[in-house]
């Protein structure tokens, strides 16, 4: 537990340093104030979780892979191939985690939930990639059941993966108005 806390602590420290202010919450703090304002406004029963409530040693993994630690966080060109936006597990007032995107539309944010999961967001993770084609796991042997999920998907933009740590992965391409996904593992 000792290791535990002062790896923590080293990663607030890193966040103070690249943010120039004290940071208590580093993943709340990799967004954009005015997102976070949106959200507070608009999803007033979410939250970005804090850093105590993810996996210690997930957390420890992602540093060391080069992430900030925060793996329920990503940023990326997921609405389409100019424009930044961010997917985030967010935590209901129940506890539940709720995959959002979120991206600018003029001077404010657009929020979309995205089919969500995974059901403890200590083991959810959401990251980016690139662009490209995503196929069904060969592993599934049924045929997709979700309205908007596919058996291949093809994105000219970046995508979030998301699903629980070591056990699942979702690929989700915005197309047009829409969130189409694969299971790109099981």
């Amino acid at each position: 537990m000792r290791h535990a806390t002062s790896f923590l602590a080293c990663v607030v420290a890193g966040a103070t340093l690249f943010s120039g202010h004290v940071s208590a919450e580093p993943c709340s703090d990799a967004l954009p104030s005015g997102l976070v304002k949106h959200l507070v406004k608009e999803r007033p029963g979410l939250s970005v979780p804090a850093m105590r409530s993810l996996d210690t040693a997930s957390v420890e993994a992602d540093v060391r892979d080069g992430g900030s630690g925060c793996y329920v966080l990503a940023h990326g060109k997921f609405v389409d191939a100019t424009s930044d936006a961010y997917a985030f597990y967010g935590v209901s007032n129940n506890g539940h985690p709720q995959l959002v995107v979120a991206f600018k539309i003029g001077e404010g944010w657009a929020l979309e939930n995205l089919p969500t999961f995974c059901d403890d967001v200590k083991f959810c993770y959401v990251r980016k990639d690139g662009p490209g084609w995503y196929t069904r796991s060969a592993a599934l042997n049924s045929p997709p059941v979700g309205k908007n999920e596919r058996e291949e998907v093809r994105s000219s933009h970046d995508v979030v993966v998301a699903g629980h740590l070591e056990s699942t992965a979702v690929t989700y391409a915005k197309q047009g108005d829409t969130w189409v996904y694969v299971w790109t593992s099981d």
